[in-house]
C-alpha cells in the first residue's frame, strides 16, 4: 500500500498498477477493471488522456461510465458485505451495475464531436481508493442519463434494431449479444464497440468510445 504524507502528497499510479484485464484474440477484453485496492483509505484523482479520447470515431453518441466490482470476475456486492451477490450472466446484472454508476466519472463520445467529452470538460474527478471500478458503455445513448436508460431498457435486452440503446460491459458474460465489446489497444488505451453483434452488423473496430485514464493518489 502507498503511504502518502505532507512532503509527498501525490503518487501517480501506473497502468500496470491499476488496470487488471484479460485480453484474448486481437486484444479483445473478456474481463477488466481499474483496481485501486493499493490506495485504500485515500482519495484518487482521475483524469483522462485527450489523445486517446480523440481516437474515437463513431456515428452513435455513446455514454461510458464506471461501477464498482468486488472481484476479478466482475461480481457486484449489493448488500455491503464485500462479497459478490450478482455476477456477469446473472439476471439483474445490468441493473445492479448501472444503479451504482460512479458520479462524475462519465464520458460522452462519438457522433457529434461538439458534444464529446474532452479532457478539459471531464476535469479532475475524485473517486474512492481501495475499490475496483469496471467500465460500461451505453450505445447510442445520446443525451440520455443512466437512470433514463434503466427506465427505458431495465432488463438490458439485446438490440432488435441497430439504433437500439443497449449497455455493454467489459465482462463477456454480461453482454446480451454474447460478444466482446471492449478491446485493449495497448499503453492503457481501451475502446468499446457500439454495434450489436447479434444483428450481424458489427464492424468490430472497437473505436466507438476510446479512453485512457490516469490516476493519482
Amino acid at each position: 500500500r502507498y503511504d502518502v504524507d505532507a512532503t509527498n502528497p501525490l503518487v501517480a499510479l501506473t497502468i500496470e498498477e491499476t488496470a487488471t484485464f484479460i485480453a484474448g484474440e486481437n486484444g479483445e477484453v473478456t474481463a477488466f477493471a481499474y483496481d485501486l485496492s493499493n490506495v485504500d483509505a485515500m482519495e484518487v484523482l482521475a483524469t483522462v488522456d485527450q489523445e486517446a479520447l480523440a481516437i474515437t470515431d463513431a456515428d452513435f453518441d455513446n455514454l461510458v461510465g464506471f461501477y464498482e466490482v468486488v472481484d476479478s470476475n466482475g461480481g457486484i456486492d449489493t448488500n455491503g458485505d464485500g462479497v459478490a451477490d450478482v455476477n456477469p450472466g446473472d439476471a439483474g446484472y445490468a441493473q445492479a451495475a448501472l444503479a451504482n454508476a460512479v458520479d462524475g466519472m462519465v464520458l460522452r463520445l462519438g457522433g457529434n464531436p461538439d458534444d464529446d467529452t474532452t479532457a478539459d470538460k471531464f476535469g479532475d474527478v475524485v473517486i474512492e481508493g481501495g475499490k475496483s471500478f469496471a467500465p460500461f458503455a451505453i450505445a447510442n445513448a445520446g443525451d440520455m442519463t443512466v437512470a433514463e436508460f434503466l427506465a427505458a431498457n431495465p432488463d438490458n435486452m439485446a438490440a432488435t434494431e441497430v439504433e437500439d440503446q443497449v449497455a455493454y460491459f467489459a465482462y463477456l458474460g454480461a453482454n446480451p449479444d454474447g460478444a466482446n465489446h471492449l478491446k485493449s489497444w495497448g499503453d492503457g488505451i481501451f475502446g468499446f464497440e457500439d454495434l450489436p453483434d447479434n444483428l450481424g452488423v458489427s464492424d468490430n473496430d472497437f473505436n466507438d468510445a476510446v479512453f485512457k485514464f490516469n490516476f493519482t493518489a
